[in-house]
């Protein structure tokens, strides 16, 4: 990814002091924080994850506390917020200083990273499941999971994998 100016990484593990030093040069250099943590972009989940209080961000942070626990959320959508982020903060003459300890997330902000089609928010496969899943459950009578595969074009191989990952039982339906 190119930036046209450049983007400030402090990098490390939780409660090593990152936040506190981000903020110094922050102030040094007219700049806003970006978080690069997994845990502190849910709202709720200050224990453990050394995420200061808003009382206690001196300067503008970005990334932090936007989601409630429980929602879904991707390194893929973690590249696409920060990078509107450093956007905005370059548009505004200041200066992005990307701030946190999950690499996969860092790595998705800084570099060229590409993710491959799967298991992401807004994913056409995963919601044909979901249909599948939620057309099983409403209905009295024993359908086929063949046949619904094949009516939503997906495979039922893929479908059981789904469930599996999603913790679902099958028991209930009748397989052929």
């Amino acid at each position: 990814m190119a930036h046209s100016e450049p983007i400030i990484a402090i990098l490390g593990p939780t409660a090593s002091g990152k936040s506190e030093v981000a903020q110094k040069v922050a102030l040094k250099l007219k700049g806003e924080v970006v978080s690069a943590d997994s845990m502190q972009i849910y709202r709720h989940m200050n224990i453990g994850t050394a995420k200061l209080s808003p009382a206690e961000r001196i300067v503008p942070h970005h990334l932090i506390d936007i989601l409630d626990p429980g929602e879904p959320f991707s390194a893929q959508l973690f590249q696409q917020l920060s990078r509107k982020a450093f956007e905005d903060i370059r548009n505004r003459n200041n200066v992005a200083i990307l701030c946190g300890g999950t690499g996969l997330y860092v790595q998705a902000a800084l570099e060229d990273m590409r993710f491959p089609k799967g298991e992401q928010i807004h994913n056409p496969v995963r919601e044909k499941y979901e249909l599948i899943d939620r057309t099983l459950n409403s209905k009295n009578n024993v359908l086929t999971v063949s046949y619904l595969c094949e009516n939503a074009g997906v495979s039922r191989s893929g479908f059981y994998s789904w469930k599996k990952r999603k913790n679902i039982s099958t028991q209930k339906w009748l397989c052929i």
